[in-house]
């Protein structure tokens, strides 16, 4: 049996920064972002300086992402056990402990490969439980009718610096070196922290069972819901083909004009379509928001058609930018559902199943698109992705038990504990 404290919320129509605490945990979120922008790009450089090879820069990637991977069910579990503040804002430090110290360690010339291994694991197993508590800390502080502008305004915050990262990090490499870039981050990750402990959040009181057990209702809670895992395993396949973009797209474009910039110009449409996205799902209203949201997947396709049309570099550009325009559309339409329909206390549970997907089929997708682009040549390859991407997004928007999850007048899943999302219809806060 669940307990749940009553919340009151601050008014709606002062607009979501109106409310405090969610503009607390944006800002933290904004302050984190800006710090790490650079810290991928710096990784590159930092790793290739002190002597490692490409081998060791694909082994410290990709130890983090298989950690990630391996933990993140395990993760929500945890997430959903602790408060979920408390499980950011420790992440936040254990996070700024291990880029402060790589920091130094580059500036004394200390560094080796294996910091950045045990830096890249750390960073993993933080993310394993921060994503999945993010989540379910969002609705703990924004009111349902919010929620869809909350995620849009996340996204937004992750997309921007992510524009200037590159640009930043060659900048300090050059001038200062990669240490600095860490200790940047490190310093944005404690004053996150910070920001986090203000944050006076209601927590929702339960009656705890076995990890095991937790684990186990974690999973039903998906497995019972066919709106769910079909969505899940719809994504999953969207994910597997548009990874594919990011091997056969350099190879198709930079074999047919002999130019990186062109590919450049391809990558930065990409941000701003993001960018983009984010701005347009805080404007979006619809009353059936996985089916519109699958139907912005579509979009993805656009790059791969554009390619295998042979258009210009003009229009690759464009159609690559409606792409990520799509998913965010679709990000943020998933995220303020599954805050809505899910019972709080699962929250974090059931957004680490749609990390883990996401997570563990992207690096399937870069591994298949090398054979098939060898394979049936890079242009016919693409083929393959469209399909992956179009034909699943098309029969998730058509189910009907996608088609009946809606957004009515008043009140949310989350006040009626242990109904069917389908039995909701016109009960649930419209964006």
């Amino acid at each position: 049996m669940r307990l749940r404290s009553r919340v009151g919320w601050p008014s709606t129509r002062a607009g979501l920064l109106a409310n405090s605490r969610f503009r607390s945990f944006w800002l933290a979120q904004l302050v984190s972002q800006i710090g790490s922008a650079a810290v991928p790009v710096t990784t590159t450089f930092a790793v290739l300086r002190i002597g490692g090879n490409a081998a060791d820069l694909g082994l410290v990637l990709a130890v983090g992402a298989l950690t990630g991977v391996v933990l993140q069910v395990f993760g929500g579990v945890w997430a959903d056990r602790l408060p979920r503040k408390t499980v950011i804002l420790v992440g936040n430090l254990i996070c700024g402990v291990l880029a402060t110290g790589i920091g130094l360690l580059l500036l004394t010339g200390q560094a080796r490969v294996w910091h950045f291994m045990i830096l890249s694991i750390g960073n993993g197993v933080v993310r394993s439980v921060q994503r999945p508590a993010t989540s379910g800390l969002v609705a703990q502080l924004v009111p349902p009718e919010q929620l869809q502008s909350a995620s849009a305004l996340l996204s937004l915050t992750r997309s921007v610096p992510s524009t200037a990262g590159p640009t930043i990090a060659s900048l300090l490499v050059a001038f200062a070196g990669p240490g600095w870039s860490y200790l940047i981050d490190g310093v944005s990750f404690f004053a996150c922290a910070l920001l986090m402990a203000w944050i006076p959040v209601h927590g929702v009181a339960r009656v705890k069972e076995s990890f095991w057990r937790e684990l186990r209702a974690g999973t039903m809670e998906v497995l019972s819901r066919g709106w769910l895992w079909q969505n899940l395993l719809s994504h999953s396949l969207w994910n597997l083909g548009f990874a594919m973009f990011f091997v056969l797209g350099p190879a198709i474009v930079i074999s047919r004009s002999g130019s990186v910039a062109e590919w450049a110009a391809i990558s930065t449409g990409i941000t701003v379509g993001s960018v983009s996205g984010a701005l347009l799902a805080l404007r979006i209203k619809t009353s059936r928001p996985l089916v519109v949201g699958n139907l912005a997947l579509l979009t993805g396709a656009a790059p791969f058609l554009a390619m295998f049309l042979k258009a210009p570099i003009w229009l690759v550009v464009p159609a690559a930018a409606l792409a990520t325009a799509g998913l965010d559309v679709l990000n943020a339409l998933w995220s303020s559902t599954l805050q809505q329909l899910i019972p709080s206390d699962k929250m974090s549970r059931v957004s680490a199943y749609d990390w883990m997907v996401s997570l563990s089929i992207t690096p399937v997708g870069f591994a298949l698109a090398g054979p098939l682009g060898k394979a049936f040549g890079p242009r016919r390859a693409l083929l393959v992705p469209i399909l992956l991407i179009l034909v699943p997004s098309l029969l998730a928007s058509c189910l009907p038990s996608v088609r009946s999850i809606r957004r009515g007048a008043r009140g949310t899943a989350r006040d009626r504990e242990g109904a069917e999302p389908e039995a909701l219809e016109g009960a649930t806060a419209k964006t």
